[in-house]
């Protein structure tokens, strides 16, 4: 699964470098949380401000995808084919077994590009099996895209992104202090 993202303030900077035709309306620092707001590269490489999260069937905010059956699944089989994006990202947050946030990130990228599709200005994250790197803290990981124009613009690539092996991550436990007194 995959709840909330965070974007580091030069994050922005490190996405143009890579894609110098993309505009950036804002390089400031956050984190992302169902419900709000955020920069996503649709077909084209373009740069298209997204909400997080679709209306399900039973009225309750769908943030999440799984890749393994979203080709068939109702509510995201036509998005997948014709509506592909990439989130850019810093990393990504999940809480473990004893609640202690661990933060994720690429240990040789500073941007983290995480597969999405959307809709009517809405998106969602699609999420996977874990991989040995993320498997302690959650069973679920985010779809992470290493070639990001092949994914929004080649449907044709769909299956190869949905199943290639996810890259290992680097993780960070943040303990909360306890106190004696």
């Amino acid at each position: 699964m995959c709840g909330r993202f965070f974007i580091k303030e030069n994050t922005w900077d490190d996405v143009n470098k890579q894609f110098p035709d993309i505009q950036v309306l804002a390089n400031k620092a956050f984190d992302i949380t169902p419900g709000m707001s955020a920069g996503a590269i649709t077909e084209g490489l373009q740069l298209q401000n997204l909400k997080w999260g679709v209306e399900g069937f039973d009225g309750k905010l769908l943030i999440n995808a799984r890749a393994e059956g979203i080709e068939t699944r109702r509510t995201f089989a036509e998005s997948v084919m014709e509506r592909r994006c990439v989130l850019p990202a810093s990393g990504f947050y999940e809480w473990d077994y004893d609640k202690n946030k661990v933060t994720f990130t690429l240990p040789d990228n500073p941007v983290m590009y995480l597969g999405g599709i959307y809709k009517d200005g809405r998106f969602v994250i699609i999420t996977r099996e874990a991989n040995a790197s993320m498997i302690k803290v959650h069973d679920r990981m985010p779809l992470i895209i290493g070639d990001v124009e092949k994914w929004v613009n080649d449907k044709s690539a769909i299956k190869h992104f949905l199943t290639q092996p996810q890259p290992e991550l680097c993780s960070e436990r943040a303990y909360e202090q306890l106190r004696l007194f």
